[in-house]
């Protein structure tokens, strides 16, 4: 897996190592590897990289406080779109 977080860290600031800073430029992307099974048989599996270039617009990650709020509202969308209600 590889993930690059939405925002930046400014390296010029003061004392701000663990801040992100949030621009429309710097958004949440995450390649990842996955294989969905039933029954122990496997129906889909992939490799794709997952980018969220509107992730300042979701409503729902705006008002959370958890630090990963876009990266995990990114990936819970793409995983409903993706796979729930597929058939699969």
């Amino acid at each position: 897996m590889d993930i690059d977080l939405a925002g930046y860290i400014d390296p010029l600031r003061p004392n701000a190592y663990n801040i992100r800073i949030l621009r429309d430029g710097t958004w949440p992307r995450i390649k990842v590897r996955y294989s969905l099974a039933q029954n122990s048989r496997t129906v889909r599996r992939g490799e794709e990289t997952i980018a969220s270039v509107d992730y300042l617009t979701n409503a729902s990650a705006r008002f959370s406080s958890d630090p990963l709020r876009y990266e995990k509202a990114m990936l819970e969308e793409r995983f409903r779109t993706r796979f729930v209600g597929t058939g699969q």
